[in-house]
């Protein structure tokens, strides 16, 4: 939502603790790919690279 409307810190800081949450539940599924994934979104939308964490979101999607 945030990311929609252009606030793009507050975006990052959402999707920045709700990766901690995901990381700290120790498994590698959908859910964390799916943070990661709005994560690159976002730093793509910025101009910022986000090829690792893309690569990332994939891997854990992989069946």
């Amino acid at each position: 939502m945030a990311r929609t409307i252009g606030n793009y810190d507050l975006a990052q800081e959402w999707l920045t603790r709700l990766l901690t949450i995901r990381e700290q539940e120790k498994k590698n599924n959908t859910d964390l790919a799916d943070v990661l994934h709005e994560l690159a979104s976002l730093y793509q939308a910025q101009g910022k690279v986000s090829r690792q964490i893309r690569r990332r979101s994939y891997f854990l999607k992989e069946p």
